[in-house]
């Protein structure tokens, strides 16, 4: 069968408006925030593999949307900070109501600080992160 010059331009532009209201669109999913946001994660020693009880957890949670309802999809408005520990078996958790990008940073005394790098926020964020001993702390 052939088509016509006419008709394949025209499908060709009816295929790219399709592309471009596609990408559009994942665009705006990418920009809103997450709702009902729960992170947990384990933290271990990265020699024995053993948990880590006590480590202090540090969440920075970004959103969108600001205290007041405002929305700006070109930058963040809102931002909580909060800190949780980890139990006997290196767990933590928290949730968030709203959510776009997450830091997570861990201390713990005789350990390296770690962060977290900053993940795009999705409805369940698990983590699992590795301490280092301080070299002060390994020999004694």
């Amino acid at each position: 069968m052939k088509y016509s010059k006419t008709k394949i331009v025209f499908f060709a532009f009816i295929g790219v408006f399709f592309l471009l209201l596609a990408f559009l669109f994942m665009f705006y999913l990418s920009v809103t925030d997450t709702e009902n946001v729960k992170i947990e994660g384990y933290v271990y020693d990265k020699m024995t593999n053993k948990p880590i009880e006590s480590a202090k957890i540090l969440i920075e949670n970004y959103r969108y949307e600001d205290n007041n309802g405002n929305s700006n999809y070109d930058e963040y408005l809102g931002l909580d900070k909060i800190s949780v520990c980890t139990d006997k078996n290196g767990f933590y958790e928290t949730k968030f109501d709203k959510s776009a990008y997450v830091v997570i940073e861990i201390h713990k005394n005789g350990y390296k600080t770690t962060m977290e790098n900053g993940e795009y926020s999705s409805k369940n964020m698990d983590f699992k992160t590795d301490l280092e001993k301080n070299d002060y702390s390994i020999n004694r």
